[in-house]
């Protein structure tokens, strides 16, 4: 991984806190909400580019068992498995964790894949890794990502 990765790793939860400090609780209430909207059975979850795994202990800590995570970044993922987290570093367009999940979120990620190929083979991943009936939860980015998104090519200049 890049060097940018293992300097950022150094102080990223430090500074997720200080610019967005409810950015993960965000994520974890709205998880929360459609689970509970929906009446949805989740018993296992995978967090796609789950960084430092902050996003992850919130599940666990709430009562989620079976919860795991993939990233890139070995740098990441070791804050993440110092948080005590069960991590894999793996590439979103090519892992395969031989297993399947009952839900699948990836937030603030996809929306940098700019190239379709690539997009595709994600979404072809995420398919083979969820239970029959599981669900896959994702943002854009930001608003204004997610507007092009939404029945648009998945291509950003």
């Amino acid at each position: 991984m890049s060097d940018a990765y293992e300097i950022f790793s150094r102080f990223y939860d430090e500074y997720i806190f200080d610019t967005a400090p409810n950015l993960h609780m965000d994520y974890f209430n709205l998880i929360k909400l459609i689970i509970e909207k929906f009446k949805l059975d989740v018993n296992s979850i995978l967090d796609l580019t789950c960084g430092t795994g902050t996003l992850l202990k919130l599940l666990t800590e709430n009562g989620f068992n079976s919860v795991e995570g993939i990233d890139v970044s070995p740098e990441m993922l070791q804050k993440a498995k110092e948080k005590g987290l069960k991590v894999y570093e793996k590439n979103i367009k090519e892992f395969d964790l031989k297993r399947k999940y009952d839900l699948i979120v990836s937030f603030d990620s996809l929306g940098h894949i700019k190239d379709e190929k690539d997009l595709s083979k994600i979404f072809n991943n995420i398919s083979n890794h969820l239970n029959d009936g599981g669900l896959f939860l994702c943002d854009g980015g930001t608003r204004e990502k997610a507007k092009r998104m939404i029945g648009q090519k998945y291509t950003y200049e």
